[in-house]
């Protein structure tokens, strides 16, 4: 059971990343929760994706993932 998990997990993955490398803002967004990461924040909001840009300025009031940056956090938290 746990091999059949893993792999549907591991396809569902490898979908997500090609939909991602294909400019989905959405999948962008999904791999940027599942692994918390600003890159993949930084891409969904670079799209126009709202609550991505949202964590997007979160990680830089923070500094998670990328430099702090007050001026670039509150500009992509007013957005959302």
């Amino acid at each position: 059971m746990l091999v059949f998990t893993f792999n549907a997990n591991a396809q569902y993955s490898e979908q997500l990343l090609q939909k991602a490398q294909s400019g989905d803002a959405a999948a962008h967004f999904e791999l940027g929760e599942s692994y918390y990461d600003a890159n993949w924040y930084r891409n969904a909001a670079g799209s126009n994706h709202a609550e991505a840009q949202y964590k997007m300025g979160l990680c830089c009031l923070n500094g998670i993932g990328t430099d702090i940056n007050k001026r670039l956090a509150e500009k992509s938290r007013s957005k959302w």
